[in-house]
């Protein structure tokens, strides 16, 4: 998925993702611990500093813990991550 693509996320869309080639090893982690079966955009794109400025958002995991039984609720940077099912 493009960058320029993001814009016609809404919040509460369903999303599954893979990371891209080029993908840090948290956004890989994440979406091997939590991404089995998609997220939930909870927060729009926006840039961050905490990412170096790159474009984020956030998402909440469809799929439980097993340990805790809630969702992981967090934020990934979308130049990492390629889309192959949602509602876009």
């Amino acid at each position: 998925m493009k960058l320029e693509d993001w814009n016609n996320v809404a919040i509460g869309d369903h999303m599954v993702f893979v990371p891209t080639t080029d993908a840090t090893q948290r956004t890989k982690n994440r979406l091997r611990e939590h991404g089995e079966r998609g997220f939930i955009v909870k927060k729009k794109a926006q840039r961050s500093v905490l990412f170096l400025g790159k474009r984020v958002a956030l998402f909440e995991s469809i799929t439980k813990s097993a340990t805790g039984r809630r969702t992981w609720l967090g934020w990934l940077v979308l130049s990492e991550l390629k889309s192959i099912e949602g509602d876009i």
